[in-house]
């Protein structure tokens, strides 16, 4: 029911779910990246604030990136960390988002560790060369090959998360829309 949602919050532009995980939230975008960091979908204070889609980026562009805590109660964003293990990997290769607009699925592809000043933080891309350059690019990044392709007909959706092993670093994961 968007119109409840919306109701709640404005913000509201999705959910994100994954079977299996915890990963089962709303989706917001905000004027700027630090607000959701500590605010809840219902606006209220929390340490864990939201999973939310960066500000300078979106869910129809070629590269939305999308940030949540790694929660030590295993919650917001908390298993993607899981994913350097490639059998996880192999029993969580999906997730959805959810809009207005309907159901999209995602098809995870390349899973690493970064910084928060790396180039997989890119929103837009001059040209097609460009942007099949970061593809390629992150998919050599990847802890492990995935096996599956990516081009420059592909959105992608990257989910970031803290690792608790530094301040600067974080645990990305990629993937491509397959469906919606």
């Amino acid at each position: 029911d968007w119109a409840a949602l919306r109701a709640v919050n404005p913000d509201i532009v999705g959910w994100i779910w994954q079977s299996g995980t915890t990963i089962n939230y709303p989706l917001l975008k905000g004027a700027d990246n630090e607000k959701y960091l500590k605010t809840t979908y219902n606006n209220q204070s929390s340490r864990l604030g939201s999973i939310f889609l960066d500000y300078r980026s979106s869910l129809s562009g070629r590269n939305a990136v999308i940030y949540g805590h790694n929660a030590g109660n295993g919650m917001m964003f908390a298993t993607l960390v899981k994913y350097r293990n490639r059998a996880y990997y192999d029993e969580n290769p999906y997730f959805y988002i959810i809009t207005e607009a309907g159901t999209e699925k995602y098809q995870i592809f390349s899973v690493y560790q970064v910084t928060t000043d790396s180039d997989t933080y890119t929103f837009s891309f001059d040209s097609d060369a460009a942007y099949e350059a970061y593809l390629r690019a992150v998919q050599m990044r990847s802890a492990y090959n995935t096996g599956v392709t990516v081009g420059v007909d592909d959105k992608v959706v990257t989910l970031s998360t803290c690792t608790n092993t530094g301040e600067e670093i974080r645990f990305v994961v990629h993937a491509k829309r397959i469906e919606g």
